[in-house]
């Protein structure tokens, strides 16, 4: 299993990946998650706008994806989507691996938001060595998520 970049002719893909994973994401606020299902169209707007989009594929399909941007704090990762056919296949921790991988070379630390519910973000910061940074906020109304950090 390997973890590449995505382009623009992936859009599609991620689109209807974005859509089926996010859509069905109850945990997270209605709100959120339909700002989360970005049209191909969005997803280009992205990537011109230098966020890098990186998925596995498992026979032909996209199994998964997350996206980074570097910002002045480092290089956040977010977006992390895994189809649900394809869970505890390892495919979340590829792609965690990719990314603290991809900040170690940039020499600069990894962040993301976890929700404070996410049992299973939370077990994957925990599993990659990320610490807390900061207090939890909202990062929208009623939606509490806690920023973890990998300094390399």
């Amino acid at each position: 299993m390997e973890v590449v970049e995505l382009g623009k002719k992936h859009s599609a893909d991620i689109e209807e990946l974005l859509r089926k994973v996010w859509l069905s994401a109850e945990k997270y606020p209605k709100k959120w998650r339909e700002k989360r299902t970005l049209s191909k169209e969005a997803v280009e707007r992205e990537m011109d706008e230098g966020c890098h989009y990186f998925g596995v594929w498992i026979d032909g399909k996209l199994a998964g994806i997350y996206k980074f941007i570097e910002t002045e704090k480092g290089l956040l990762g977010e977006q992390q989507s895994v189809d649900r056919d394809y869970g505890r296949t390892g495919v979340a921790s590829k792609m965690y691996e990719h990314f603290t991988r991809e900040a170690a070379k940039r020499g600069i630390p990894a962040y993301v938001n976890i929700l404070i519910k996410d049992d299973a973000g939370l077990k994957m910061v925990n599993k990659y060595g990320f610490l807390k940074k900061g207090d939890k906020y909202q990062q929208i109304k009623g939606m509490w998520v806690q920023m973890f950090e990998k300094c390399n």
